[in-house]
């Protein structure tokens, strides 16, 4: 297996003679007065990078032979199979995100696991290893060292962002490799969209073949102008490789193409630069946009309320099962959740007789605020217990305990998931 990305190494090659040509222009146009320029930036990441360490070493968990041995078995392992030495220095972070990363400061690795990776793969012990293999093929290829000499070229339309992305397909290699198989490379990638509740549940060739819709134009362009692949063909090229398989993905469209030649990298600058950019981009959305992403929007928040109801779901089932299989009762105190939760666009989760109400907060999106979604359980002639959500109609054979529960879900059905809607 080819550890780095067909196209990292050309992309590289064509940034740093981009790069190279800025530099020199820069220090003979400025005749050399740019190296002071240099010397203080310099200076100043110097002092902003020793803060973050020193977070890093004063707040984090320190991954050893004594301190999560498991980990640091896993670390030296994955060190081993990409063969990079030293052993960088582990950490575990809380950080209240998904994500982990590599750093350095005055020549010495560091990688971070943020302590949401460490705990949603708690059941999935293995797929740690690929985020281990991931950081540490950052550390390998030396992405982190070339990063200030390529930044010239790392704004330009289509190059900066290409270039990271091919970075991050070789850096999924690395972690596929550091995998002890090829299951807990996927699980570990898809951890990312599901967490941890659903992370078991999940087809991965039918999560790979979401990319199906990749080639489209807005998904085209956004994928373009960013700096990661879309998690989709992520994992598609990991179990592609994985099983010995040459990768292939949807072509993207041409027309978004063009658009993102006049927008310079998002991932540097946080958004496009320069007026045309600008006022190309607020007339698209404006005109397109804008309603379909205020409606995404939406429906993303209606899918946490009903992410976050998932164990309401399967309390209700045990309580039902408890309480010689009635649902008459059954509350929050009786499934042992409260009614308020901790998040800013779900007020509460109320369990009536079994029945579950998700009311939004008054910081959801306008016309989501104080909806409410219901779920209503349903028994089977098994006397299991199954969900009808919102309007969806009741299945064959279940028996529900309020027969016109339709009428009590409020959020209005264009924002309602489709398994939520009436047919």
């Amino acid at each position: 297996m080819k550890l780095v990305y067909k196209n990292e190494n050309p992309l590289k090659i064509i940034a740093i003679v981009i790069s190279l040509l800025v530099w020199v222009a820069v220090l003979v146009v400025t005749k050399g007065l740019f190296l002071i320029y240099i010397a203080f930036f310099g200076l100043m990441y110097l002092f902003a990078q020793s803060g973050f360490i020193s977070h890093i070493k004063g707040t984090g968990v320190k991954v050893s032979s004594d301190q999560y041995p498991d980990i640091f078995a896993q670390l030296e392992k994955s060190c081993q199979a990409v063969e990079l030495t030293p052993v960088p220095d582990c950490y575990v972070l809380r950080m209240n995100t998904f994500n982990a990363l590599a750093t350095r400061f005055l020549g010495r690795n560091f990688v971070v696991l943020f302590a949401e990776v460490v705990d949603t793969l708690r059941d999935h012990p293995d797929a740690l290893a690929f985020y281990l293999g991931h950081e540490l093929g950052h550390l390998k290829r030396k992405h982190l060292q070339w990063h200030p000499f390529l930044m010239p070229a790392s704004f330009l339309p289509l190059l900066g962002a290409a270039y990271h992305r091919a970075r991050e397909y070789t850096c999924d290699r690395h972690g596929l490799a550091c995998s002890p198989n090829l299951e807990s490379a996927q699980r570990g990638l898809i951890a990312i969209a599901t967490g941890r509740s659903r992370l078991q549940a999940t087809n991965v060739l039918a999560f790979a073949g979401q990319t199906a819709a990749s080639g489209s134009f807005w998904m085209s362009f956004h994928e373009i102008i960013g700096d990661y692949p879309w998690l989709t063909k992520r994992v598609a090229e990991v179990t592609a490789v994985g099983e010995g398989k040459v990768p292939a993905h949807p072509s993207r469209s041409p027309f978004a193409w063009v658009l993102a030649a006049i927008v310079p990298r998002l991932g540097v600058m946080g958004g496009g630069t320069g007026p045309l950019v600008t006022i190309a981009m607020i007339g698209i959305l404006a005109a397109i946009a804008i309603p379909a992403y205020q409606d995404y929007t939406i429906r993303a928040r209606v899918a946490e309320g009903l992410n976050l109801a998932g164990q309401y779901e399967a309390a209700v089932a045990n309580a039902f099962a408890a309480h010689s299989n009635r649902l008459e009762g059954l509350n929050n105190a009786a499934v042992g959740l409260p009614e308020t939760v901790t998040n800013p666009y779900v007020a509460t989760i109320k369990v009536i007789n079994g029945a579950i109400v998700i009311t939004y907060g008054s910081r959801a999106p306008v016309g989501l605020a104080g909806k409410s979604l219901v779920l209503i359980p349903g028994v089977t002639n098994t006397q299991d217990v199954v969900w009808v959500c919102g309007q969806a109609s009741t299945p064959a054979g279940v028996h529900v305990a309020v027969p016109d529960y339709e009428k009590y879900t409020s959020v209005p059905p264009k924002w309602l998931p489709i398994q939520c809607r009436a047919r």
